[in-house]
């Protein structure tokens, strides 16, 4: 099955789950979302198949270390169905991601990937909520 067919399917559940229609993808394998709140959602592939599945949050302020892990340890399966971890990747700009392996990359696991990383991204907005003064 190629990239761009799990790609269209994805969507495609994307589009009949949760109504959007502003979702962009391109010949390069990727998959973007403007989300309401200003923040960004995006798919994409590596040369080997893998797909990475990410949130980006832009910050009114720069977080710590120690917030960081707070966000982080919040992301731990032991407190629910969740997925993926957060780092900075530059100031003020969080990435939530997690990664599908190739070997079971399909629109099935990318969507249950999703709702897993929609949980996880409402816990990292209780976090910021708590931890942005």
């Amino acid at each position: 099955m190629s990239v761009k067919f799990i790609i269209d399917q994805f969507v495609e559940k994307i589009e009949e789950r949760f109504g959007t229609r502003n979702l962009r993808g391109d010949e390069c394998c990727s998959v973007e979302l403007s989300l309401e709140d200003g923040n960004f959602f995006c798919l994409d592939f590596d040369a080997m198949g893998t797909a990475l599945m990410m949130f980006l949050f832009r910050l009114p302020v720069v977080k710590t270390e120690m917030e960081l892990q707070i966000i982080n340890e919040a992301l731990d399966p032991q407190w629910g169905d969740l997925v993926g971890s957060v780092v900075e990747v530059r100031e003020r700009d969080l990435a939530y991601f997690s990664m599908v392996e190739s070997t079971s990359l399909c629109a099935e696991s990318l969507m249950a990937n999703l709702i897993k990383m929609i949980s996880g991204r409402k816990k990292i907005i209780e976090c910021l909520a708590g931890t942005i003064r």
